[in-house]
Parts: C-alpha cells; structure tokens; sequence
C-alpha cells in the first residue's frame, strides 16, 4: 500500500522506508496529535487529504506508541476501501435527500399542530429548554463521539429501501451522513417555525405528501464487502509481534469515522477551557443540581473569571490564573450587582477601585461619600465563586475531557476554625434576646400608623404580621410558610399541623416533608379564624405573596422587607436575618430535656434519632409529642395583647 508508516518503522519492518516524526507527529496547544496522509486514490472517498486526531498526551513516548496504533487503523481502513469503495457522494447525497423530505414533511405537520418537532421522552429536560436546541446538543455529541445511536433506526430503514449493507461501513458511512443532515433540519425547521419560508419551500408546504419533491434515487446494488474483524486488543510492548498482525488489524467503519475526524470537543476545549460551560449549565438544570438563581449565580463567576483572564486553554489554565481570580474577588463590593455605582463595569475594574480607595483610606486619606467603598464580598462568597469554576472542571473530568487533577481544589479551602474565620456556626447568627424582643415589640406588633415601621394604634394581620410569627414559634423557614396553601393547614389526630410537602421544586429535601403542630399561641391570637376558616383550600394561605425571581420563589418579598423593616427601626445588625430566626428556634429547643428526634423531626433534620423515634410511636401518640416540642418555644415576650378576643 502506497502509505508511509508511522514514525521510525514502516509497514515492512525496516526502517528505510519510515516517515520522519516531524511529518506524523504534530504538537498542537501542548498536545500530540496523530497525522496520516490519505492515498490519492481515496482522497474523494474519505473527503480529505489528510486525518489528524489528537493523542490525548504530552508525553513523545506515549505520543509514539498511540501513533503507530493510530496509523495501524487508518491503515486498516484504506485496504477496506480500496478493496470496496462503498457508496459513492451522489448515492449518499439522494439518500440523504429522500430522508430530508420525508422529515420536513413531517415537521410541517406538527408545527401546524402546535406540537414539538423533535420528541425525545427519554431525555429530562428543563421546561423552558427548545426541542430544537436539545437536538441541536445531542447531535452535535453524537458527532463528537461517532455515536449515531440517535439515527440508528432510521439508517437501518433507509439501508433496506437502498439495498445498502447497513452493518458494514456503508452503513456507518449513510449513519453520519443523517447525523449531518439533521443538523441541516434542525437549522430549517428553526427557520420555519418563525415563520422564515424561502418561495419554492412555500410551494412544497403546499403540497400533498404523496407529491412531495423527493430526489428520485435508484437502489444502490448491494457491495461485496470484505469482512472486517473486530480490532484486538494492542500490546504496546511487542512491536516485532503488532507489525505481524497489522494485516489483520482491519478497522470497522466506526474506528474510520473516528480516526477521521479531529475531536472537535477538545479543539474547543485548547482554545477556551469553558467552551462547554452552556452545555454543563444546561445538565445541571435538566438534572435539578441547579435552580435557574444558582445558574445566574455561576454564571456570574464564569463572567468575573473571563473579564480577567479571557479565554484561557485547558492545558494553558495554571494555578497563578485561579490565584488572580481569588485576588480579584476579594476586592469586589458586596453591593456589585445591585449598586448604580458599579453599573457597566467590569470585574477587575471594579477590583481596582477598591483597591485604590483602600490604599488611599490606608494612608490616611478621608474619602468623600460617594467614594467610600463599604464591605467587600465576603470569603463564603469567594469560595462559591470558585466552587463554581471547580464543579465545571469536576463534569469535563467525569466526562473524560480532560485528564489533570482539579486546579481549582486548593483555593476552595476554609480557613482555620474559629469565629468569622470560616467556623459554619458564625455564618449566621441567632436573635439575642434583647434584639428579639426588639423586634417583637415593634409598630408591627404593637401598633403601627400609616407605616408598619411607625408607630400607632392599628394592628393589621397581613402577611408581614404572620410570616414571622410562625417561624419564630415553629422554625419553619421561610419559603415551607409562604408556599403553604389554606389546605395545608389541617387538623390531624385533633391537633392543628402545617402539612409542609413537596412545593414546586422549593422544598429543601425530602427530610423537609413534615407534619409541624402550629403553636398554641398562634391558636390563641386567631390564626385559624384569620387566615383558614371558610377559606377555599386550594387558596394560598398568603395570597398577597406571588413568585418572583428566576426560581419564583414566594418568600422574596417578605425576607426584603424584614430587612428594610429592621433598617427603619434601627435594629439592624449583620448575619442576623430571617433566617437566624429558625436557629433561635434550633438553640431554645435544644436548651430543653426533650428528645433530640422529636426536635430534628419538628426542624426538618435529617438524622438518625428522628426516624428511631419516628418508629416507636403511633401516629396519635406522635403528634402529641410533636406539639409538645413546638409549645416548649418559650419566647420570654409577652405577646397576651395579640390575642383574640
């Protein structure tokens, strides 16, 4: 065969006949790729005049030997062809016609129908996800990857109407060659459905299927095709032995499409490490890993990163550019993305002016108001930027797309335990007593004039009187309140529950399904004539709240307001929230003697205990526990003034 062999030996077995390794080897972004000369004769058969593919390797001994593998198939696959060259691009081409027509016949049905074009069941998927964007990726991979399982069924059709070998390389041949033109139908079909009709498709819409404009193709008689064995399996140490048995080493089809084709994914990947991140993104939503906020989150730490670093290769990516990031990072405001101060610039930008005033404040200098900088992010957040990056490079790994250890691990590090210096317990604080009672005692529970903040003599029971009372005498959180409809309050066993169950994706896990007692002094101010009695179940019990935000979440404008609502009364104070009020609940019920299960159960917490007492009670006998441990909430405020009469 009129081939050179692979660098430093030749397909006879000396080496006056060898390809020097300048022409078979090519290093490209740091990686060894594999390089074979496609024989005259074959050039319009495969299509191209060379095949490079990468070697996956940096290593020029590894390079070497998967080289002469590499070379050992293509050589294979030349013989096949040359022994039957297969079916020709005209034959190709009119299969391929045929299959376009039929396909776009079809989708003028179902766009006519208001129905998907492209159905796959079997493939979860966000709701808002495109079908035609969704075939769009899983061709694309199948591309990559030479699996053209998506099209196997339709190719085995066409392959009998055609009197085509569909098992042999023909048939792997006419399988590409649909996976390419469904690509050329999901780009039409995108066309069609907003409304973008050239004339003569207008024509052809119009017509009946049975006349539709298929290009006429003649049956391909069936080729005398050599049988081609499965590869074996190659020992990279016996050379003298793998050159005997080149011969037999005939390449299916599947191997030539592959060693034909320079991997695209990690050509991407050599140019731009994050080339895939739309693709990770879209997974982790279809896979509910990711809320669509998440999704903004990270998608925010990739902006930050690129802003600073632009483009950078997976194999160029060093430990100094995540180094910079996390620099970067420290010096960003809290307030970047809400500030008007911040609006239009970019992430290192931004950096640099804080650093500037600081060093400035440093040397004494008193900046003006609207040059003080305030509070940067803080280290948790640093951290899940990073983390972002990190989980990313952690699915290119699993993947398969890239073989170095995750740079990004180290910088995720907390720091030593201790307050505010990464000790979880200090993330967020409890209410101490004096701010609770603070907080308690205020307009909004006391009396309040034309403002909840102000104070007065109305008491009005809306939903910012509630929210806040049943988490503090239940630890509920804040999105399991407001997402409860008026049936989700109920008696059962003669006690009075909040059903707290699976509500559109927002409850936190399965441990957070639960039956919460509602305390006796939220029976005792009329919570059940206020907010249940007479009311449709299916109501939301807080119907002034509605979903805002990317994961429409109810609880948004409740815990905005809190916040301002504790600005204007002066008892604002940072790491206590909204959420501090269920760890007040956590710490008051743990001062107690009752059991830690019925606690975790009451909570929502997952562990050991609470299914162990879970298990040792009857349902009656349960509850009454359950209702003990949410009455044991001892506030320490009087709250006899909220009482109905």
């Amino acid at each position: 065969m009129d081939q050179a062999g692979p660098p430093g030996w030749s397909t006879s077995g000396s080496r006056s006949g060898a390809m020097p390794l300048a022409n078979c080897l090519k290093l490209k972004s740091q990686f060894y790729h594999g390089r074979v000369k496609v024989p005259l004769a074959l050039v319009t058969v495969v299509g191209r005049k060379e095949i490079l593919r990468t070697l996956r390797t940096r290593d020029p001994v590894k390079a070497r030997r998967r080289a002469r593998i590499f070379w050992l198939r293509c050589d294979g696959m030349f013989q096949a062809l040359q022994q039957n060259p297969g079916l020709s691009r005209a034959q190709v081409q009119g299969v391929i016609d045929h299959f376009l027509g039929d396909a776009l016949w079809l989708a003028e049905e179902r766009l006519a129908l208001g129905q998907p074009v492209f159905e796959m069941p079997s493939e979860p998927r966000p709701a808002e996800a495109d079908d035609i964007d969704l075939m769009e990726r899983r061709v694309r991979d199948g591309l990559a990857r030479n699996d053209y399982s998506l099209v196997a069924a339709r190719a085995q059709e066409l392959a009998r109407t055609y009197n085509i070998q569909g098992s042999g390389p023909d048939g792997l041949v006419l399988s590409r060659a649909l996976m390419r033109a469904t690509l050329t139908l999901t780009a039409e079909v995108r066309r069609r459905r907003q409304g973008d009709y050239r004339p003569e498709q207008i024509v052809e819409v119009t017509q009946v299927a049975a006349n539709q404009n298929h290009t006429a193709v003649a049956p391909v008689p069936a080729p005398a095709t050599a049988t081609m064995p499965e590869p074996v399996a190659v020992d990279h140490d016996q050379h003298g032995r793998l050159e005997q048995k080149a011969s037999d080493q005939q390449t299916q089809a599947r191997d030539a499409e592959d060693d034909a084709e320079t991997d695209p994914i990690t050509e991407r990947l050599e140019s731009d490490t994050f080339a895939l991140w739309e693709d990770y993104a879209q997974e982790m939503l279809a896979t509910r890993m990711w809320t669509n906020h998440t999704r903004g989150q990270n998608d925010c730490s990739l902006r930050f990163f690129r802003q600073l670093h632009g483009d950078v290769g997976a194999a160029d990516l060093k430990r100094r550019h995540i180094g910079a990031y996390q620099s970067m990072l420290r010096y960003l405001p809290a307030l970047n993305g809400k500030s008007p101060r911040w609006k239009g610039m970019s992430g290192p930008e931004m950096a640099a002016a804080v650093r500037s005033a600081k060093e400035r404040e440093a040397d004494g200098e008193a900046l003006p108001d609207d040059e003080r900088i305030g509070k940067t992010l803080s280290e948790k957040t640093v951290r899940r930027h990073i983390s972002a990056l990190s989980g990313y490079w952690s699915w290119l790994a699993d993947k398969g797309y890239v073989e170095r250890d995750n740079p990004f691990l180290n910088f995720q590090k907390r720091g030593k335990k201790g307050r505010g210096k990464g000790d979880v317990r200090h993330e967020r604080l409890d209410w101490e007593d004096s701010l609770l009672r603070s907080l308690l005692t205020s307009p909004a529970w006391t009396g309040h004039g034309r403002y909840l903040h102000l104070p007065g003599t109305q008491i009005t029971r809306c939903e910012k009187f509630w929210v806040p009372l049943i988490s503090v005498l239940s630890g509920m959180r804040i999105e399991e309140i407001c997402h409860l409809r008026v049936g989700d309050v109920r008696q059962e066993q003669d006690v009075w529950v909040f059903d707290i169950k699976w509500a559109s994706g927002h409850i936190k896990n399965d441990a957070s399904k639960r039956l919460v007692p509602l305390h006796d002094e939220l029976l005792r101010m009329g919570f059940i004539q206020d907010r249940v009695a007479g009311r449709d179940k299916s109501e939301r019990l807080f119907k002034e709240l509605s979903p805002r935000g990317k994961d429409e979440k109810y609880g948004i404008r409740i815990s905005k307001w809190f916040t301002r609502y504790r600005q204007y009364l002066g008892i604002y104070e940072e790491k206590v929230d909204f959420h501090s009020l269920r760890h007040t609940v956590s710490t008051l019920l743990k001062n107690t003697e009752l059991p830690e299960g019925w606690i975790d159960e009451v909570m929502g917490h997952e562990s050991e205990k609470r299914r162990s007492e879970g298990h040792r009670y009857t349902k009656r006998i349960w509850l009454q526990n359950l209702q003990k441990t949410v009455n044991a909430i001892n506030l320490g405020i009087d709250l006899s003034h909220l009482y109905k009469k």
